[in-house]
């Protein structure tokens, strides 16, 4: 008696057991003749029960239903399940986790690929209709779920788009714990360096400015490293600034002359670079040296905004600076001083007005 009620116990678990694989194939027919309906009835069974629920298979053409839900064009099923592209994903990351044997990898891997694409482009809609909390929301979504596939490239995008969708917003600590993140991972753009020294220079945080900035130049060049591809240009000397104001700001003339030679090495004829460098060296107290690097550039590229600015504001600036100096020469002075010195701010004034009216005409 005991054995023939062992025997029906196990033809019925071997039955139930049956009947849920049978779930799973009637899904995955049903998704295949476009039957979205009755695929999502039966793969969320074949989801919940004991006999299928661990199996890496059920949960990737889960992804792969949901998927087909929430991009359909027909009527009648796009109600579904408003939330289909999460429950995918989700599903998606759940057979990654169970597939030890990674034998579906490549399908999830497509699956979580292609919704990251839907939510990339449901953040570019966000931007056009600045709608900035979609936009925000949907890359994070775009960088999280690359994580998942260890897309390094996507991840980036996702996340550096998500943060300037929060500067957008004004929410400035979303955005640096998002720039943060990126500069973890080295991802190679030269804005996140530069907008996480900054902020690290402006709080007086010396040693990770010099940290974020180094970590820069490294990014730069291992850049510069790689193989040049046909038709495609990476620039790289930007890496190499914040290192430069690094060493300016410490004092370390010699360290900063020496990424001024490198940067040139590889842009010796650039305007733009020789503008940069420029900058820099004028925000280190370097004026005259700041005017020579704007003088190559304007060499170089006399139809340019930047350059004619530069030296027009170089030129008011020592006028404004003159003046000053005239204004504390005092009432009973008999040598002369405060015409003189108001003589040479005029100079500087009216040397200024040519570059600046060039750097309007070429804005």
């Amino acid at each position: 008696m005991k054995k023939l009620f062992l025997t029906i116990t196990l033809v019925a678990t071997s039955v139930a057991l049956n009947a849920q694989s049978v779930k799973l194939q009637s899904a995955i027919s049903d998704s295949k003749n476009d039957r979205l309906d009755k695929a999502k009835a039966n793969i969320d069974e074949a989801c919940e029960h004991e006999g299928t629920k661990d199996d890496p298979k059920t949960w990737r053409y889960k992804a792969e239903i949901y998927y087909k839900i929430g991009t359909t064009t027909k009527d009648k099923f796009k109600n579904l399940d408003p939330n289909a592209m999460q429950v995918a994903y989700e599903a998606a990351a759940k057979s990654i986790q169970l597939d030890t044997e990674k034998e579906f990898f490549n399908n999830n891997y497509a699956t979580i690929k292609n919704i990251t694409v839907y939510y990339y482009n449901q953040g570019v809609d966000g931007f056009n209709n600045k709608d900035y909390n979609l936009a925000m929301s949907a890359f994070e979504k775009v960088g999280n779920m690359s994580k998942t596939i260890g897309d390094a490239k996507g991840m980036g995008d996702g996340y550096y788009n998500a943060a300037v969708a929060a500067e957008q917003l004004k929410d400035k600590e979303k955005a640096a714990k998002i720039y943060n993140e990126l500069v973890k991972i080295n991802y190679a753009n030269p804005n996140v360096y530069a907008i996480v020294y900054q902020s690290y220079k402006d709080s007086k945080e010396t040693d990770k400015a010099l940290a974020v900035a180094e970590k820069s130049a490294a990014v730069g060049e291992k850049l510069q490293a790689q193989p040049k591809q046909p038709g495609k240009t990476v620039v790289t000397y930007v890496y190499y600034f914040p290192l430069l104001d690094a060493y300016f700001s410490a004092g370390n003339t010699a360290k900063a002359e020496e990424i001024i030679t490198k940067i040139l090495e590889t842009e010796p004829n650039n305007p733009d670079v020789l503008n940069k460098i420029g900058s820099v060296l004028e925000g280190a107290g370097k004026a005259d040296e700041a005017k020579a690097k704007y003088e190559a550039s304007l060499l170089l590229k006399a139809e340019q905004y930047e350059a004619n600015y530069n030296i027009g504001a170089w030129f008011f600036n020592r006028g404004v600076d003159k003046m000053e100096e005239a204004n504390k020469v005092p009432l009973s002075d008999k040598t002369g001083a405060y015409d003189k010195l108001k003589a040479e701010s005029i100079k500087y004034f009216n040397d200024a007005v040519p570059y600046l009216e060039n750097s309007l005409k070429y804005k």
